[in-house]
């Protein structure tokens, strides 16, 4: 039985939010990611496009855990999508500098009113509300932080240690590659694993999401497709037809490889019992759930399409 989509959109917002919470939270405590984060607390005031100013690195380490954990459960690639757009949105209005009140939802949510108090120039008292979405994860880790004092005592916004932080572009971009970081050749040598240990995971946990069993759509025959030496292959395992028992075993798609520019398996062939003869083919995932083969000879616009 699959959830329905609003219910996926919450699960997976859950997952990305806690470790944006994560990311971030740790983000505060050690050098290199804090000099990465910086240029987000940065600004001397908070306004909505505060929410995505962020360095482009620091903006992979923190979405990418989250994103990869929902794909490997299996998330649809539409639910990630609203997920993160819902978060963007959130982003902006909790940056930003309207005065309104979020009443008991700030209990529950990461409303402006709780994150402005994040972004004291005092380093020491914005040490709290780290989260993104849900306050649950600040509870948990005992960083939530709520006063009638944050109304009146706010104070200035920024960081105070840093009084000639760079306002240009790229002076933003090399802030945190200065001497003493890049001494650390360790920690930049981490980040650089993760990034590409990452992009590995990502490409491959994509081209292997053809795996799997299938069935026709009509219902009449169910398809198991595996991996075999660095292709593709699809068996049938179950007809629906008892008659047609002798084709369970047989082999109907083979030689199909990914191609990740154009996010589809091709170079294949296909066999279907009911057809009798081999043409080429190549398949393409609408969703999570359902796969799109299409048989052909010679030209691919001319070709048939079966959906799995």
């Amino acid at each position: 039985m699959q959830l329905p989509f609003w219910m996926q959109v919450i699960i997976a917002l859950t997952i990305i939010d806690f470790f944006l919470f994560l990311v971030h939270w740790q983000s505060h405590k050690y050098q290199f990611l804090w000099k990465l984060h910086a240029i987000h607390h940065s600004s001397e005031r908070l306004y909505f496009l505060n929410g995505e100013k962020r360095h482009a690195l620091h903006q992979v380490i923190e979405g990418t855990p989250g994103i990869i954990l929902c794909l490997v459960i299996g998330t649809p690639q539409p639910v990630v999508v609203v997920a993160l757009a819902i978060l963007a949105v959130n982003m902006f209005m909790q940056h930003t500098n309207l005065d309104y009140k979020a009443g008991i939802l700030k209990k529950f949510f990461c409303v402006a009113e709780l994150h402005r108090w994040h972004h004291r120039a005092d380093y020491k008292d914005a040490q709290v509300n780290y989260g993104a979405w849900l306050t649950i994860w600040d509870r948990l880790f005992n960083t939530a932080y709520d006063s009638p004092k944050m109304q009146t005592e706010l104070g200035a916004i920024g960081i105070a240690e840093e009084k000639n932080f760079p306002k240009n572009y790229w002076k933003q971009f090399l802030y945190p590659f200065n001497k003493k970081i890049r001494q650390n050749s360790k920690t930049i040598l981490l980040i650089a694993a993760m990034l590409f240990i990452n992009g590995i995971v990502f490409s491959q946990m994509y081209a292997d999401a053809i795996t799997g069993n299938w069935q026709l759509q009509d219902g009449s025959k169910k398809i198991s497709v595996v991996k075999e030496d660095g292709k593709y292959v699809g068996k049938i395992y179950w007809v629906k037809d008892m008659s047609k028992n002798n084709e369970i075993g047989r082999r109907v798609l083979w030689n199909l490889e990914y191609d990740a520019d154009d996010k589809e398996w091709k170079g294949g062939e296909i066999q279907l019992p009911d057809i009798g003869h081999s043409a080429s083919c190549y398949i393409k995932l609408k969703d999570v759930n359902t796969a799109i083969v299409t048989g052909y000879h010679g030209m691919r616009l001319f070709g048939k399409t079966k959906t799995l």
